[in-house]
């Protein structure tokens, strides 16, 4: 359990990051309970931390807990929906491949946030069309949202059961979350939470709130810090020898017999889902908080099943997910050896909440390492078998396929359009070119003074073509130099091939 002063610090470090958010909620627990929560009935869209739900919902079916047609990890996706038939993407990819993040589809966070409301119909046609990938599926991560609305069809048609209402019938109500739900219509209104976009003049517009669709399960839930609270606790408590087995009492009465065996097996459901299989990243840096000054760490990031988990060599094992929505940022992060965790809800686009709420949560559990430097919560180092290479401090390598798939020629002409409409500020063709949500996310006129400024801090520029280099065929940089200065473009396509996002760097 951490001590006050530890909780002190992390109340302190979110207080101090978030004083420009127009409105926040969070809570940390500690051994089992809530303590220091700001705003815990407060609601808000959760986002993407709905994937957690959305996988424990399909591995408690694979796992014969969730009542209906069985289903195994290994599945062809092609067997649950023939409609991705004709769209490449889905031909060799497994049901795992769609939890794991490892299909190979491009990651699409700025168009797939806007699809959640998307008919069934419109859903089915799109899963026609041929749509892209980076690389072969299993052999590597890549954040994928499409891929997880595929996963919550697949959890429709197994359990026969619209995907809202079997996740309020399997976690919600038995974990009494009752303040959570996927319709907003049907929450306290004088509790709902209005997320807000900052504009290039810095004032705060607020954002419309989406309703429930065939994406829903990508990051459709709203709830509160009371509520996820209860979520958090049950994944430490999986992990905890002397967890609460509550939880998972519950969600076995809920889906069969509340039996001891079958609470273990929603146990491990839990467990599982904190476990690293596709690798992400590995981030090395030097701490200068570390018990005797300066210290180097290294953390490794891999995706289980619908939850975010590393490992950090000087604190140990974290797991938790974000949210990010139209108006909204969010983030759940828990260590469980010391059975501690952070919730912090945020009411502003594009708040980099995940950052603040590590950041916050290792300045606790570096007070409490102060305190208890022999707590067996934190990792020992061992001797190494050969002498490794010296990281550079700070660096963060992300860890790609093997075998990524080249660029196509429409991909290429994509970012010869895109610097076009830049240098020469004329968006007739965007409207061919963007997906829907850009111009949402950012309205025109911001986005063409954006280029205007880019432009102007540019200067004149010989350069008559650029050289995009490509992660994969979905996500492209170029810079750009003039006789003032420099620019990097980064452009992303989604799955469909349409820029969904444009963003400009000056250097």
């Amino acid at each position: 359990m951490l001590s006050p002063t530890a909780r002190e610090a992390i109340v302190d470090t979110i207080r101090r990051e978030t004083a420009r958010v127009p409105e926040t909620a969070f809570g940390i627990i500690s051994d089992g309970q809530l303590h220091e929560v700001d705003g815990r009935d407060r609601i808000f869209r959760v986002a993407s931390i709905t994937k957690s739900f959305t996988a424990a919902a399909l591995t408690g079916l694979v796992r014969g807990l969730v009542p209906g047609k069985p289903v195994r990890m290994d599945d062809a996706v092609l067997d649950w929906v023939p409609e991705l038939a004709d769209a490449g993407w889905a031909e060799d990819a497994v049901i795992d491949d769609l939890l794991r993040m490892s299909s190979g589809l491009p990651t699409d966070d700025p168009w797939a946030d806007r699809q959640e409301s998307m008919s069934a119909e419109d859903f089915s046609e799109l899963l026609g069309k041929p749509a892209i990938r980076d690389f072969p599926a299993g052999t590597a991560y890549r954040y994928s949202n499409l891929g997880y609305a595929v996963a919550g069809l697949v959890i429709e048609r197994a359990a026969q059961k619209p995907f809202a209402q079997l996740i309020d019938d399997v976690f919600l109500t038995p974990l009494g979350m009752t303040s959570s739900g996927f319709d907003v219509r049907r929450l306290d209104a004088d509790r709902l939470v209005t997320g807000y976009r900052r504009n290039r003049d810095g004032e705060f517009e607020p954002q419309a709130v989406s309703l429930p669709g065939a994406f829903s399960a990508i990051g459709g839930l709203a709830s509160t810090v009371d509520d996820l609270s209860v979520w958090v606790r049950a994944h430490i408590d999986a992990l905890s020898p002397e967890g609460d087995d509550a939880a998972f009492r519950a969600l076995a009465a809920a889906t069969g017999d509340d039996t001891p065996q079958r609470a273990r097996l929603w146990r491990r459901v839990l467990a599982d889902q904190q476990q690293p299989v596709r690798a992400m990243e590995i981030t090395h840096g030097t701490s200068a908080t570390g018990p005797e000054g300066s210290e180097q760490f290294a953390v490794s990031g891999g995706y289980g099943l619908g939850l975010r988990c590393y490992f950090d060599t000087r604190y140990g094992s974290f797991a938790g997910h974000s949210g990010g929505y139209p108006g909204f940022g969010l983030h759940m992060r828990w260590h469980a050896a010391s059975r501690t965790g952070v919730i912090l809800f945020t009411a502003l686009t594009g708040y980099p909440t995940e950052a603040v709420t590590s950041k916050a949560l290792e300045a606790g559990l570096e007070v409490q390492r102060g305190e208890d430097p022999d707590n067996r919560a934190w990792p020992r180092s061992e001797a190494p078998t050969a002498t490794p290479t010296g990281p550079a401090a700070g660096r963060v390598v992300p860890v790609r396929s093997v075998a990524e798939f080249l660029p196509d020629e429409r991909a290429l002409e994509l970012a010869r359009i895109a610097e076009n409409m830049i240098r020469t500020g004329d968006d007739s063709a965007a409207e061919s070119v963007f997906s829907m949500n850009v111009d949402l996310d950012q309205p025109r006129r911001e986005r063409l003074a954006a280029w205007a400024a880019a432009c102007e801090h540019t200067g004149d520029i010989e350069q008559a073509s650029i050289k995009p280099r490509f992660t994969g065929a979905s996500s492209a940089q170029w810079t750009v130099t003039g006789a003032a200065g420099s620019r990097t473009v980064t452009m992303t396509l989604n799955p469909y091939q349409q820029i969904q996002g444009l963003s400009i760097r000056l250097h």
